[in-house]
């Protein structure tokens, strides 16, 4: 089976944290056993040195990449151009800030012969007040749209790469990773979760502000994918039925 993993790290304005992130990511990677991986970069248009430190790291080692967005055009593209560039079978999808340790790793390498999608879920969330609140308000909503139960998934991920593939993903906000995930459990993928550390941040400073600018985005794209849904629910509960009677007739 091909294991071969892409780090994957979406950064904007990291101009403190993407070297040390990167350096301590081929760090742990190199240690781990007949493991090929690969460092992928987004920088999402960064107007600090983030492109200058990224593109000096690639020299350095053929093993990282870069991609440049060149506007800055937000968390959710990021994120989507993070899992599309990559090339390995895996993508690891982790933030650009430390406050997720690349150690964790190899909790998530104990679930990959089972699973096509595996959530990291923090025990507590190392946020502000209202980031927090925002974030739990927001999978309540999730929760009774969709009937999903995982809660804070959206700070870090491993999806196989053939499985993203088969999945468009519409949205353009934050929702995206939710789109992610209802679309691999429409198509019957194996989502596993791991307990993760959310640590405080120690550099640079949080652009989660953005995101309460994307409400009214956040808003359209839950009533888009929710419409999604409810058509292949009703899709599949009738093709069942037709596959009940035609047992029953045949």
């Amino acid at each position: 089976m091909n294991d071969s993993i892409t780090i994957s790290v979406p950064v904007y304005n990291e101009e403190e944290n993407l070297e040390d992130i990167v350096k301590e990511s081929v760090k742990v990677m190199t240690g781990i056993p007949d493991k090929e991986f690969e460092i992928l970069i987004i920088n999402d248009g960064s107007t600090d040195k983030t492109k200058e430190i990224a593109e000096r790291l690639c020299k350095e080692d053929r093993r990282i990449r870069l991609v440049n967005h060149n506007k800055n055009l937000g968390f959710a593209e990021a994120q989507k151009s993070c899992l599309k560039n990559a090339k390995k079978a895996w993508v690891f999808l982790m933030p650009a800030d430390g406050q997720v340790d690349i150690r964790e790793i190899s909790e998530f390498l104990l679930y990959i012969e089972n699973s096509d999608l595996i959530l990291g879920i923090p025990h507590i969330r190392n946020d502000n007040f209202f980031r927090v609140l925002m974030s739990r308000f927001y999978y309540f909503i999730v929760h009774l749209l969709f009937g999903l139960n995982f809660k804070n998934y959206s700070i870090c991920l491993m999806i196989r790469k053939s499985l993203f593939d088969k999945i468009k993903i519409n949205s353009n906000s934050p929702v995206a990773l939710t789109e992610l995930l209802v679309k691999a459990l429409l198509i019957g993928a194996k989502v596993s979760e791991v307990n993760i550390i959310h640590l405080p941040r120690k550099k640079g400073y949080s652009k989660s502000f953005k995101s309460y600018f994307s409400i009214p985005y956040i808003l359209y794209d839950l009533f888009r994918l929710y419409r999604f849904y409810i058509v292949e629910k009703n899709y599949k509960n009738n093709r069942n039925k037709s596959k009940v009677m035609f047992l029953r007739n045949g």
